[in-house]
């Protein structure tokens, strides 16, 4: 099955621009067959490094976007490190197209408590009580004498 990836390359910055073209084009077409369209290249040019690499403090900066499958990502992958030509590379799960499953939470269950500052109950004043709602309890937890449960 097919995912979604983000890669950047960072490219030595003397490469002439048709060397620089026949690597990418070599390293896309590892990742996508011939006239997949699923791929965007977006190209940040030449930029100042954060640090040396390899005593070059600037880089071709390439952001690819596109969909393949994870065997063909171990091939891109392993080109990338073999081409001298490639200074850096990073490849992730996009981010925009992957889907984020949030944590489920209980809505029966009250919130959970810091444990820094110990309960406090007031005994100067009696507990409320109402006729016209029912007292709710949580049944998986037996509630302390004096204690309130506050949802």
């Amino acid at each position: 099955m097919a995912r979604s990836y983000e890669t950047v390359l960072i490219f030595d910055s003397t490469l002439d621009e048709s060397v620089f073209e026949q690597k990418l084009g070599r390293l896309k077409g590892a990742l996508v067959d011939d006239g997949d369209e699923s791929m965007t290249v977006t190209q940040w040019g030449t930029r100042k490094l954060a640090y040396p690499i390899g005593k070059k403090e600037q880089g071709t900066y390439v952001i690819l976007r596109y969909d393949t499958e994870p065997d063909r990502l171990v091939e891109f992958e392993r080109l990338a490190k073999l081409d001298e030509q490639v200074m850096r590379q990073l490849t992730i799960v996009d981010p925009i197209e992957s889907t984020i499953v949030p944590a489920t939470t209980s809505t029966d269950e009250p919130a959970a408590t810091s444990t820094d500052e110990p309960a406090t109950t007031s005994t100067d004043e009696p507990a409320a009580t109402s006729t016209d709602e029912p007292a709710t309890t949580s049944t998986d937890e037996p509630a302390e004498p004096g204690v309130e449960v506050q949802e």
